[in-house]
């Protein structure tokens, strides 16, 4: 029942829940950021004041919705890591009730901060005794560390030119953790990535995205390289992801990915 102070910004739902799960956060973060770098959208449909936390559709405001969104969600993953020190599992509603509650979202809550020291009904100014309050599960584990890093590099390129400060931030935090975890791996739980041989694809995705980010940084490339062989064997779950490496690689890793795509084609 312990208060965590500055969670409340940021990210996205699930599907149907008021639930945040922070994996689902570092995918559509990604997804968003290689969509804009690709595409260079640039629809803008959307006004976004964080400041204020007002929000108001079909009404432009001069920056690409893309980006706006990507913002959205590191501002979550941001949060987790000032608050906790890390990323963590998720954000999720305490009780079934809430849970299968499809209304509007803030009926949830009386909007107030819970205190065990009042009762249910009790309120005393930001404070009430309604256990309302969502619970943020502060597990740390080796993959939402890489997870992490993996998105706020994918977000600095696309934040830069319209929110540089916070651009920064998340490149030199996704630098930071990737530090940290070579220097004071996490353990992973017991049998994810547990074949023999096989390069964790959280990793991966990390030093994809902050090969990009640092424009081919060594300690990234260097990684990728000692990775390639066991992603290769994957290349339909992250592998692929290996083509956005090419212009910071030379010839020879060029001729060994066109080759394990062969070999991926002829499996499918």
């Amino acid at each position: 029942g312990e208060h965590i102070p500055g969670l409340n910004v940021g990210g996205w739902y699930d599907a149907g829940d008021f639930d945040i799960q922070t994996p689902s956060q570092f995918s559509v973060i990604q997804d968003l950021a290689l969509a804009y770098r690709e595409f260079n959208l640039q629809w803008d449909q959307l006004t976004v004041d964080w400041a204020a936390r007002s929000v108001e559709m079909h009404r432009p405001d001069g920056t690409p919705d893309a980006v706006q969104q990507v913002k959205h969600g590191v501002l979550q993953v941001l949060a987790q890591i000032k608050a906790v020190g890390h990323a963590i599992r998720g954000i999720e509603e305490p009780t079934l009730r809430q849970y299968t509650h499809l209304g509007d979202g803030a009926s949830k809550t009386d909007g107030r901060i819970y205190s065990g020291k009042l009762g249910p009904n009790e309120v005393d100014g930001d404070f009430s005794g309604a256990p309302d309050d969502r619970w943020a599960f502060t597990s740390k584990s080796a993959s939402l560390q890489y997870g992490a890093a993996a998105s706020l590099a994918a977000a600095a390129p696309v934040l830069k030119g319209f929110d540089d400060a916070l651009a920064k931030e998340c490149l030199e935090t996704a630098v930071k953790i990737w530090n940290e975890e070579h220097a004071n791996p996490t353990p992973a739980p017991a049998g994810r990535n547990a074949r023999a041989g096989m390069a964790p694809v959280d990793e991966w995705n990390a030093a994809v995205q902050l090969l990009i980010a640092t424009n081919g940084g060594e300690p990234y490339r260097k990684r990728i390289l000692e990775m390639f062989p066991s992603i290769a064997q994957r290349l339909g779950f992250g592998g692929w992801s290996a083509v956005h490496t090419l212009p910071y690689m030379d010839a020879t890793f060029r001729r060994q990915l066109e080759e394990a795509v062969r070999t991926y084609v002829a499996q499918l």
